[in-house]
């Protein structure tokens, strides 16, 4: 089973995890971007990082460059509403 860590806000009524666990993901959920580190940190391991640019805090893309350092293999994917970025 693929797990896919998804930092967004608001998890509790996610409709973004409910849909991935619908179709059989793992989701991990991470309420903002230094949660989502502490989960990588003690060993968390995921295939997909899903992040909600409003939720991941004002350091986004140093927090793109932290993920990418604890979890090399994880694909990352950031939500529609963040701004363009230059490749990480």
């Amino acid at each position: 089973m693929n797990t896919i860590l998804l930092i967004e806000d608001g998890l509790e009524s996610s409709p973004t995890a409910d849909l991935l666990n619908r179709s059989g993901y793992r989701v991990i959920a991470a309420d903002d971007g230094s949660s989502a580190l502490s989960l990588l940190q003690k060993g968390a391991s995921v295939d997909l990082v899903i992040i909600d640019y409003a939720a991941s805090g004002p350091a986004s893309l140093e927090l793109l460059h932290s993920l990418k350092k604890i979890a090399p293999r994880s694909l990352l994917f950031c939500s529609p509403r963040m701004p363009p970025l230059k490749c990480i």
